[in-house]
Formats: C-alpha cells, sequence, structure tokens
C-alpha cells in the first residue's frame, strides 16, 4: 500500500513537474515575443525621431525661406518708393522746364515783334 501511495505520489509529482515545465517554456516564449515587440517598438520610436526631426528641419528651411522673402519684398517695396519719388521729381522738373520753356517763347516772341 506504502508503495502504490508511493508511486501516486511520484506519478503526481511528475505531472506537476511536466506541467511546471510547459509553463516555463510558455513564459521563456513570452518572454521572446516581448523582447521582439519592444525591439520593434525601438525600431519604429527611432523612424518617427528621425521624421520628427525632418519635419522640423523643414519647418526651420521654411521659416528661413519666409524671413527671405520678406526682406526682399521690403527692398522691393524700397525701390519703389524710390522709383515713384523720383517719377514725382520728374514730373516736378518736367513742369518747371515746360513753364521756362513757355517764358523763353514769349521772350522771343515779343522780341521778334519788337523788331
Amino acid at each position: 500500500a506504502n508503495f502504490d501511495s508511493l508511486q501516486q505520489l511520484a506519478t503526481k509529482l511528475f505531472a506537476h513537474r511536466s506541467k511546471d515545465l510547459t509553463n516555463t517554456e510558455a513564459l521563456l516564449q513570452c518572454d521572446k515575443d516581448a523582447q521582439e515587440q519592444f525591439q520593434e517598438l525601438q525600431v519604429l520610436t527611432n523612424k518617427m525621431l528621425h521624421m520628427r526631426s525632418c519635419h522640423e528641419a523643414d519647418a526651420e528651411c521654411q521659416a528661413q525661406s519666409v524671413a527671405q522673402r520678406k526682406k526682399r519684398l521690403a527692398e522691393a517695396e524700397g525701390h519703389i518708393k524710390a522709383v515713384a519719388e523720383s517719377q514725382q521729381q520728374l514730373s516736378q522738373v518736367s513742369a518747371v522746364t515746360t513753364e521756362l520753356f513757355g517764358v523763353a517763347k514769349t521772350a522771343i516772341e515779343s522780341a521778334v515783334q519788337r523788331d
């Protein structure tokens, strides 16, 4: 009887040991899967960081481009203002010249009539 109960305990112990090994193998597989998923996550995180860096660099380039365009626009507005001022001065000179020619013409006509 003792031998039979000892044999039953041994069988139960073996079954538990076998179940423990199966559980341990499953845990090891889960750990391996978790490590693989973590590595994939690291790769994706690095890609996201790289993309973010690229987007920030693009945004900085665009900001510099906008600043350069604003500077060129301000310079162009300055040139337009200078041209407008020059045209106004030319109009004034033209008016004065026309007036002087009128005075000279009148003086010449008066001198011709006196002769």
